[in-house]
């Protein structure tokens, strides 16, 4: 049963990276969000979490200081709860 689990999660890991990789940063960063806040205990949501970390870092030296915030407030926020 659990390998059920880990071959989606992995699927919507590589979904994530491959929205990433064609531009699309707000599908990429909704995936990486929901593998986080849904699936903590798992790697996929452990490299999602460095992913979107890595992606703040990115906004920011583009100075997109408001996505860069969203990012970091977001994960933020999961932490506290």
């Amino acid at each position: 049963m659990a390998e059920q689990k880990v071959m989606p999660l992995s699927m919507m890991f590589r979904m994530a990276e491959s929205w990433q990789k064609s531009g699309k940063m707000h599908q990429a960063v909704d995936m990486y969000f929901r593998l986080v806040k849904d699936f903590p205990d798992t790697n996929e949501a452990g490299k999602s979490q460095e992913r979107l970390l890595s992606l703040a870092q990115e906004l920011e030296k583009k100075g997109k200081v408001y996505e860069t915030l969203g990012i970091c407030e977001r994960l933020t926020t999961r932490s506290a709860s």
